[in-house]
């Protein structure tokens, strides 16, 4: 499950969250869950991409597909446990291989097709970008926003709690994506 959504991270960053904690994913396999398959197929493109690689003899290629491997193994809990289940800031160097091989594939099309595509993804990154920055200078919209994609995080529920203690608002019940939590009266 890991392996999918850090996938779907990659390709479209979407919907990011503060906390990936063991609630939100689990430790068993839930095979209803698409981050399953979306996996299997980062797995099955990555196979696919090194047998191409080593046939064309592409070594560049094949370079950048196994240092992809090899960082992803390092932050995807498959070397060792780290502690951390998901993080969208472990990907960093993983994403600039997966950055890489994308532009060495990309660079091999026409201006006219490739102007385009990098303009409007450009574009889709800015949009994202400003939506979601605007989210980060209001910390209780931020932790809820979160909460309704995360609603499984015991932590957004504590930091969410936090900001209605921090505003006053002690004793607020809180109805967010179905559950109830009541935060604590300071004494």
């Amino acid at each position: 499950m890991l392996l999918g959504k850090y996938t779907q991270l990659l390709i479209a960053p979407v919907q990011l969250s503060v906390d990936y904690g063991s609630t939100v994913f689990g430790w068993k396999v839930n095979y209803h869950n698409p981050y399953v398959y979306i996996g299997l197929a980062a797995v099955a493109a990555w196979l696919v991409l090194m047998a191409i690689s080593l046939r064309r003899r592409t070594w560049s290629i094949f370079f950048l597909l196994i240092a992809l491997g090899l960082s992803y193994a390092m932050v995807g809990n498959i070397v060792s446990l780290i502690g951390t289940n998901l993080a969208e800031r472990l990907m960093y160097m993983p994403s600039a291989y997966f950055l890489m091989i994308i532009a060495a594939y990309a660079a091999r099309l026409r201006t006219a097709v490739l102007a385009p595509a990098v303009a409007f993804l450009v574009a889709l990154g800015t949009l994202r970008t400003v939506t979601y920055a605007r989210l980060w200078n209001d910390p209780l919209a931020l932790y809820v926003d979160n909460l309704q994609h995360s609603p499984r995080s015991l932590k957004l529920y504590d930091l969410v709690r936090e900001q209605y203690e921090q505003l006053g608002d002690g004793c607020r019940i809180v109805v967010i994506a179905g559950f109830k939590s009541t935060s604590m009266q300071r004494a």
